[in-house]
Order: C-alpha cells, then structure tokens, then sequence
C-alpha cells in the first residue's frame, strides 16, 4: 500500500494506478456546483498533464479507516494542479498554520482537513467513468469490478443525467 505524507513529493506511488486513472478520466474535470447539485463540469486539459487526485485522503483513511483501500479507482479523480491545490490547501484556511491543532482536529479527530463538498461528486463521477470503462474494456480494475458494479445502482439518476449532459458538452 502507498503512503501519504503532507508534503507531496514524500509520497511513495504505487506504478499502476496513476496511469489508470489516467487512462479512465481522459480529461482533467471539476464539477461546478450550486447548492450541492452538478451545474457544469470545467475541462481543463487532458488527463496525461493531471494529477491523480485522493478524494479522501491517504493518510486520513490509513488512520481512520485503516480497512479502505485509499487506492479503489472510486477515491482517486484527475484535476488539474491549480485545482488539486486548492483542494490539499484547505487545511490552512479551516485551522490556520497551528499545527498542534490541525494535529488534534484532523489527523487524530478524524475531522476533514481538505474541501469535502466536493466529495461525493467527484466519487460519483469517479464511479460512473470506472462502470463505463470496465463494460466497454474489461480488464481494467479487475480486483476492484465486484465493488464498482455493486455500487453503480446507487449512483442518484438526476446527478447522472446532469453529468452525462455536461460530458456531452465539455467533449
């Protein structure tokens, strides 16, 4: 299993998930959302130029869910590195520099310490593209396609329907 550090260039990789998730999303994407809901998706260029993107976070679930595997194609997504950024900044503008309280609120409360709005729709998207990829290409994600098609009928159909219209759009 890979690690996670708070500075990025400390993480250790593993070698073939990044190009999967490449591979899958094709395009660095971010929803834009209103009030919670799908309102357009940006497409800022394609996926080979993105960072693979942790939704929840590495070492929040190696500490806190020690039994998720932070790597399932549904918690990994392509953004851009402005926007991947702004999401792994957060932590400052919710506690401030201070670390003895970032280190009590999120690390051992279990507290968010990134921009967790974004969070179930970018899982959302993350699962639909991974169903999508293993119907058409079946040997992607292999060990993880009883989890991807067991959870695909959860998917809401109205955020589905808005997504695939600004797919439709964006490509």
């Amino acid at each position: 299993m890979e690690t996670i550090a708070v500075n990025p260039t400390e993480q250790h990789r593993l070698p073939t998930v990044r190009p999967a998730i490449l591979y899958r999303d094709r395009y660095c994407t971010f929803p834009y959302l209103v009030n919670n809901k799908l309102a357009g998706m940006y497409v800022t260029g394609p996926a080979k130029y993105g960072n693979v993107h942790h939704i929840t976070p590495m070492d929040f679930l190696v500490r806190h869910r020690p039994q998720v595997d932070p790597n399932h194609p549904l918690n990994l997504f392509t953004l851009d590195r402005g926007r991947h950024n702004i999401l792994h900044r957060e932590w400052v503008n919710r506690y401030g520099k201070n670390p003895e309280l970032i280190r009590h609120v999120v690390k051992n409360g279990g507290k968010a310490g990134w921009v967790d709005e974004y969070d179930d729709a970018l899982a959302s998207i993350a699962l639909i593209r991974s169903y999508d990829l293993i119907m058409v290409e079946p040997q992607y994600f292999t060990e993880y396609q009883d989890d991807i098609i067991g959870l695909r009928p959860f998917v809401d159909g109205n955020f589905e329907d808005r997504y695939r219209f600004f797919e439709k759009q964006s490509f």
